[in-house]
């Protein structure tokens, strides 16, 4: 086994060789045996054997084991963790008074702290904004657009961040305007001029 350093969510692959085939290999990270998973792959073909680690995450680090009769391989895997940042920020909109407008952005990892905030205030989930987080996509929805929603928008997410601003026009809309009924006249005042 070769120790192993990766970068947070890469696979992790280590290999080892036996002397006999159909040998059986126990496979153990940090002491603990690990069982075949969507996580931890372990394949046999002929005299070598694979552990295969997807979507590594800082956890996964630690020291690993092949045991096989009363040999034993260790190797170290080290999982450098992927930085807390905007992978697509939020970007200006123009809505119409009335709509509903959803900002969206994307981030790199699932967890991590997001707050949203309205011109610097922190905006919490209410049934005019909702905030939703769905893995690594991140949204605020506002409904019924006002002109008081007009304002610079910013997602933190740990310490960076992203703004947009957002710009609400009127409804377009036609003003009738009334003009007189010719069938009956308005008033007219004459002045008399000296």
């Amino acid at each position: 086994l070769e120790d192993l350093h990766v970068k947070e969510n890469e696979f992790a692959v280590f290999e080892c060789e036996v002397n006999k085939k159909n040998l059986p290999v126990d496979w153990f990270i940090n002491e603990i045996k690990i069982e075949p998973s969507s996580k931890h792959q372990i394949l046999a073909e002929g005299v070598v054997h694979r552990l295969s680690i997807n979507m590594t995450k800082p956890e996964d680090a630690g020291d690993v084991r092949a045991e096989f009769r009363k040999a034993v391989c260790t190797a170290k895997l080290t999982v450098e963790p992927l930085p807390y940042k905007f992978i697509a920020g939020l970007t200006d909109m123009v809505v119409i008074q009335g709509e509903t407008v959803t900002m969206k952005c994307k981030v790199t990892k699932e967890d991590g702290k997001v707050i949203w905030k309205k011109n610097g205030k922190q905006i919490k989930s209410n049934r005019k904004h909702e905030i939703q987080r769905d893995g690594t996509d991140l949204t605020l929805t506002l409904r019924d657009i006002t002109p008081e929603e007009q304002a610079e928008y910013t997602c933190q997410y740990e310490d960076d961040t992203s703004n947009c601003n957002l710009l609400v026009e009127g409804k377009s809309c036609v003003e009738h305007t009334k003009f007189p009924n010719p069938k009956h006249p308005i008033p007219t005042f004459l002045h008399r001029t000296r």
